[in-house]
């Protein structure tokens, strides 16, 4: 059901995961490789690669932004293939720019499709991927 890239071990946050939810994770993934983050921070902090997997709500809109773009490590990678609308897009060039983290990869933009126009801050980043 689920796979191991590189062996990695995953850390999952989902405030609505039941224990049922989490037995299955527990049980497709090799013994020690999963773990249940409490918060939202917790996982940013101590995540290599961030894959955002949550619908566009209310409480999910901006659900990544300049505050939980810091508590990344500056080695990191966010990957928003969900919705647009979930990471802040202005905040996201912004600490791309400056290092705050390593890189990025968007499939999901608030403008879709996404103009050049709109989107030439993004197209100048070496370290963002888009598709």
């Amino acid at each position: 059901m689920y796979s191991l890239a590189f062996q990695s071990p995953v850390i999952v946050y989902d405030p609505y995961i039941s224990e049922a939810g989490r037995a299955t994770w527990q049980t497709a993934l090799p013994e020690g490789r999963v773990t249940f983050a409490a918060t939202l921070g917790e996982l940013l902090i101590d995540s290599d690669v961030v894959s955002v997997h949550v619908p566009l709500t209310a409480s999910t809109k901006d659900l990544i932004a300049a505050p939980q773009l810091r508590q990344m490590k500056s080695s990191a990678i966010l990957i928003n293939s969900a919705r647009g609308g979930i990471v802040h897009e202005d905040d996201l060039a912004e600490a791309l720019e400056t290092g705050v983290i390593f890189g990025a990869g968007l499939d999901a933009f608030v403008d879709e499709p996404p103009a050049k126009e709109k989107y030439q801050r993004f197209c100048r980043l070496p370290n963002l991927v888009m598709t």
